[in-house]
């Protein structure tokens, strides 16, 4: 039996998945129609992800706690699954974080992912109280996106970083 704990842990990473556009198994995203994808590895798709969900770590000053990978075929320019292997990664980390420090972290975040020039998408609190809430952005250098969302009953945060679509390289198969 899974605790309440870690059950609304889960809850929050699926609604942070849902957030950026990944149902946790189908396909995220299209291929760009048509448009030259970069090949990249698992690997190095891995290595940036995890930079960036540590650099969210950083900030919030806790320790990244452990990062899982999924990655999944993207649809092609149609909307129909590829055949040629064009692939995405999601990667979801948490970090803890007091009840308390999440409004101000959160702000504090937003205004720091502004600075940088990532887009916000989303920035709002949960009722009933507005003690809990999320911020996402897409980063127009690499069109990632990433989710930062209270969990329940609000421990900590579950970072959610979704990629776009990639061209596998030699004798990788990511999406499969």
């Amino acid at each position: 039996m899974i605790s309440s704990r870690w059950r609304s842990a889960l809850l929050a990473m699926m609604a942070a998945l849902l957030l950026t556009g990944c149902d946790g198994g189908s396909t995220p995203k299209q291929d760009n129609g048509g448009e030259t994808l970069e090949v990249k590895t698992q690997a190095d798709v891995e290595k940036v992800v995890t930079a960036l969900a540590e650099s969210v770590a950083a900030e919030v000053g806790s320790p990244l706690q452990k990062m899982n990978f999924h990655p999944v075929l993207c649809d092609n320019a149609i909307g129909a699954p590829n055949t040629d292997g064009v692939w995405s990664l999601s990667g979801i980390a948490s970090v803890a974080v007091k009840p308390t420090d999440q409004v101000p972290m959160i702000t504090r975040l937003r205004d720091k992912w502004t600075e940088l020039g990532y887009e916000i998408t989303e920035f709002r609190m949960f009722p009933p109280d507005n003690q809990r809430g999320t911020v996402s952005a897409r980063i127009p250098s690499n069109d990632l996106s990433i989710s930062l969302q209270s969990t329940a009953p609000g421990t900590g945060f579950a970072i959610t970083i979704g990629t776009p679509c990639y061209k596998p390289a030699p004798g990788e198969n990511p999406g499969n």
